[in-house]
């Protein structure tokens, strides 16, 4: 499905900030860039985001819990973009179902995602991060990719994505935003390459005290000369 390969490919892991004593944004991170939803700033108890096409297709609806400390309690997911998704941290992995398949994601320090694994103990992905426990690379076996996530130069905020596949960069999207500060999921992502051809995310939204509320969205891929507009509602209960 087209609009599954552009939004997991393009809106992912849109922010993030140093992690504290008390809270990592680590998890919601990586979360969002595996199954195509946005990061919320802050110490975040319970996330329920929906997102819409302009005829109404539910794209993906996500009802996520974290604890104290950021570390993931369960995360629901449903929708055509992913299907259905059901994820609970039990002991010290995050266990649950992926579209009928039972998967298990392994945890360092720091309730830190280090991998993802079949039931088996096949690695479907691995995970490495930078200094500041942001998502670095993001290995896919399956696929025989990499992504490689870029920053700004404080550490932040992520100003771009190069997908590697046999050692050359098959696709890169660049990341800009109008208002970081006060607006931070307000950005374009343009990008382009031999794997996805040209494409490109253009993000508005609604904010109260700094935390979007409703988001539009266009997401372009020319290669097949598609558009395709989203709202976005977001709910978020903090700590």
């Amino acid at each position: 499905m087209k609009i599954k390969t552009i939004i997991l490919s393009l809106a992912v892991l849109l922010s993030g900030c140093t992690p504290t004593e008390h809270y990592s944004e680590s998890n919601m991170s990586l979360l969002a860039a595996l199954y195509g939803f946005e990061v919320i700033k802050g110490p975040v108890k319970d996330l329920h985001f929906v997102a819409k096409t302009a005829s109404d297709v539910n794209l993906i609806t996500v009802q996520a819990s974290f604890d104290r400390k950021g570390c993931l309690s369960s995360l629901n997911i449903d929708g055509d973009v992913n299907g259905k998704v059901a994820l609970k941290k039990l002991d010290e992995k995050i266990s649950g179902i992926d579209n009928g398949k039972k998967v298990n994601f392994e945890l360092g320090e720091q309730c830190i995602i280090l991998n993802e694994k079949t039931e088996d103990g096949k690695v479907l992905k691995k995970f490495t991060y930078n200094e500041k426990n942001m998502l670095s690379i993001n290995s896919s076996f399956d696929e025989n990719r990499i992504r490689h996530y870029l920053y700004n130069a404080g550490g932040k905020r992520l100003s771009g994505i190069e997908t590697i596949k046999d050692g050359a960069v098959v696709d890169k999207v660049v990341m800009r935003y109008e208002d970081p500060e006060n607006k931070y999921l307000d950005y374009f992502a343009d990008g382009n390459g031999q794997l996805f051809g040209r494409t490109g995310v253009k993000v508005t939204c609604q904010y109260h005290d700094k935390t979007p509320t409703k988001c539009q969205a266009g997401y372009t891929y020319l290669k097949d000369n598609l558009f395709i507009k989203v709202s976005v509602n977001i709910n978020t209960i903090f700590y």
